[in-house]
């Protein structure tokens, strides 16, 4: 997820980088900016900038989301019996659950699996 991050964080400093950099000697100065050039500029950079919170807000999101603690009950139909579990989202995968207290649980096919929030 950092690497995410990151490279988000890279992409976004190269864009910059282009679009800030001084135009080469070739060309004339401009006397005057244009008004739609710095709007054109402003656009820019506020379309950059809300692409970087967005993507920092979802990248904290699903990181809250993962350590948020939810009941799991593991059910055996052959046995009758229902064991209820704490368990982070993030360690909630496919038949294979490890709880708050570290207890790594495998769930067979047979057996359900209910989740519920606290």
């Amino acid at each position: 997820m950092l690497t995410k991050i990151l490279l988000t964080a890279l992409v976004l400093i190269i864009a910059w980088h282009f679009l800030t950099r001084k135009r080469s000697v070739k060309e004339a100065p401009q006397a005057m900016v244009t008004g739609q050039s710095l709007l054109k500029r402003y656009g820019i950079i506020a379309f950059l900038a809300t692409i970087l919170v967005l993507g920092v807000g979802v990248s904290v999101w699903h990181w809250y989301d993962g350590y948020q603690i939810v009941n799991v009950t593991v059910s055996s139909p052959a046995t009758g019996q229902s064991n209820t579990f704490q368990v982070r989202k993030k360690d909630i995968d496919g038949n294979l659950l490890t709880t708050v207290e570290g207890l790594q649980i495998r769930v067979s096919d047979q057996e359900t699996i209910t989740v519920s929030a606290n």
